[in-house]
């Protein structure tokens, strides 16, 4: 029997209080007629507490040890975009508001949001090249994930990324705070937005660049679409919590969520 493999973090696995029959995992694997036992190596669910670090590492040991064959089904999630340690300094999710104005984001926001983005992308790329039948469920909104990256290129498209938050947070010298690290985020996305040729200043406008590749890399194919009446899955999610105190489903929401999915891949089966 064909299995169910989740990639994620808590909200792809059982959560406190909740009964496994409920679980969405589930309730989409019985839909769907697959094996999901994941305490008995059938399919497998995500990880409580991971960021996309932890569930990258997740796919690439399941991949190398135990990987699901062409005819299992995968639900690819790397949790939440700001999710995660960098350079030794922890990500504040939203930005502060001094005296009316919206603060810059740090650069390490920054690539932490760029690094999320490769992550997600390569970590799909990796598990389509393998031919296995993969949909991806992003918790962040779309919007906000495609303003985040075009701030990326607005802002940070340097020949390297400076860290000026990086010595201070870590208490090096006045030498190293001034000095530019080159960051492989940076040539990642280079790569990805076929920025590679270009060399540019601060003083450039950024509007003036041509970027050949980034419409197409934004594109979330077989993507879990949130309903129209929500701006991203973690709005659904907080819409039916378990308690006003726990910011994960309730039993209600997961057989919401599993009929949603079902009836998503359906159509993208159809389409095919």
């Amino acid at each position: 029997m064909n299995k169910l493999y989740l990639f994620g973090c808590s909200h792809s696995e059982i959560t406190s209080g909740l009964a496994e029959e409920d679980f969405w995992g589930d309730l989409l694997a019985k839909k769907l007629n697959l094996q999901f036992s994941p305490s008995a190596g059938e399919g497998k669910a995500g990880t409580t507490g991971c960021n996309v670090n932890e569930i990258f590492f997740d796919l690439e040991t399941t991949l190398m040890f135990y990987p699901p064959d062409e005819d299992d089904v995968v639900i690819w999630n790397t949790s939440y975009m700001l999710r995660k340690m960098a350079k030794g300094i922890l990500i504040k999710y939203k930005d502060e508001i001094e005296e009316g104005v919206l603060k810059d984001f740090w650069k390490p926001d920054i690539v932490c949001a760029f690094h999320w983005f490769t992550h997600t992308k390569m970590g799909y790329e990796l598990l389509r090249n393998r031919k296995i039948e993969t949909y991806q469920w992003l918790l962040d909104g779309e919007r906000e994930i495609i303003d985040l990256i075009k701030l990326t290129i607005d802002s940070h498209l340097d020949c390297n990324l400076k860290f000026e938050g990086f010595a201070a947070a870590t208490g090096t010298t006045e030498e190293a705070l001034s000095r530019e690290f080159t960051c492989p985020e940076q040539r990642i996305f280079e790569w990805f937005t076929g920025t590679s040729h270009i060399v540019r200043t601060r003083e450039e406008d950024p509007s003036q660049i041509n970027f050949p590749n980034f419409k197409e890399q934004v594109k979330w194919e077989n993507l879990i679409r949130v309903p129209d009446n929500f701006n991203c899955w973690n709005d659904f999610i907080l819409k039916y919590p378990v308690t006003s105190h726990d910011g994960h489903l309730s039993a209600d929401g997961h057989h919401k969520l599993a009929d949603i999915m079902y009836n998503q891949i359906n159509e993208y089966r159809n389409e095919k």
